[in-house]
């Protein structure tokens, strides 16, 4: 049995052994489908009666292989922090959420 010597093995061969580019490529196109999903849903969530759990199932009835939905919830509260966030900047200062009278 061969010896194994160290150092042989490059960061790029190790990362081919445990990456697989076509998984990559799914989940990239799984992203965008769900950020395209999430368009509007500003305007949607404060609807009556709309909830994560409803948007999630409509999305999951568009894309049965998306995501969960504890991952559906992660990425829209990232999405919508980001979209508050770009929402209340005015000329790089950024506004309160809550104006007091």
């Amino acid at each position: 049995m061969p010896e194994a010597t160290a150092g042989t093995t490059t960061d790029k061969e190790l990362a081919g052994l445990f990456y697989n580019q076509d998984t990559a490529l799914q989940q990239s196109s799984r992203l965008q489908d769900l950020l395209r999903h999430f368009e509007g849903i500003d305007k949607e969530l404060p609807r009556p009666g709309v909830t994560r759990q409803l948007l999630w199932g409509e999305y999951k009835e568009q894309h049965p292989d998306g995501y969960a939905y504890s991952q559906y919830c992660e990425h829209l509260n990232m999405f919508l922090n980001r979209f508050l966030n770009k929402k209340d900047v005015v000329m790089g200062c950024k506004l309160p959420l809550k104006l007091v009278h």
